[in-house]
């Protein structure tokens, strides 16, 4: 019998979050709920796909799996992010992953501008990338806080191999979070001005 771990992992966090919520053990806001029937129903109508498939489906979901899991520390829901994020990793190695992190709060459009640029120059050099804006398309966040938003960054932040930091970056809080991640990860981080010699050029017309 071949040994499903992806799948398994899949109905493990889904069978976890539906108990949760039966109990009312952990708060399920409405994103959560969504997520759930979105991934339960995948999980019911595929209980034959493939491990690959499985991963396919883990690279794509990967936020919306982790918004399932208790936002407590212990060892089980610990042990389940890591072997998420390691088939998130693996599903995705085709490319070195770099992560843009910066200012956000309080700049006009959210700085996304900058990033953007950041963005284009490093798929230009056949980077993927992760530019943080785009982890909450198509989420509610109008009542999140900043640590709601950091629970959403920091993991996708983790997926990198790489984090690529803008100008400024150390004025930020959630900036400094990520360096921290990359410094406890063994990540690599480098800065956007010394990586891109047009980087300035550009940023300066902003």
């Amino acid at each position: 019998m071949i040994l499903r771990n992806n799948y398994n992992l899949i109905m493990k966090i889904v069978r976890m979050r539906t108990f949760l919520n039966k109990n009312n053990i952990a708060y399920s806001s409405k994103e959560i709920q969504q997520n759930l029937t979105k991934i339960s129903t995948w999980a019911n109508a595929w209980p034959n796909a493939s491990e690959s498939g499985c991963a396919n489906f883990i690279r794509k979901n990967y936020a919306a799996l982790l918004s399932l899991l208790p936002s407590n520390k212990c060892k089980s829901t610990t042990s389940l992010q890591n072997q998420l994020l390691l088939i998130y990793k693996n599903s995705n190695m085709s490319k070195i992953k770099v992560y843009i992190a910066g200012p956000i709060t309080g700049l006009p459009n959210n700085n996304i501008e900058e990033f953007r640029i950041v963005e284009e120059l490093l798929k230009a050099k056949g980077y993927e990338t992760i530019v943080p804006h785009d982890l909450f398309d198509g989420i509610d966040t109008s009542n999140f806080n900043h640590q709601d938003y950091m629970d959403i960054c920091i993991p996708a932040a983790k997926s990198a191999n790489c984090l690529c930091f803008l100008e400024n970056w150390q004025q930020s809080k959630g900036s400094l979070m990520e360096m921290q991640v990359a410094l406890e990860n063994n990540l690599k981080t480098t800065l956007a001005k010394n990586f891109f010699a047009d980087y300035l050029a550009n940023t300066k017309k902003l």
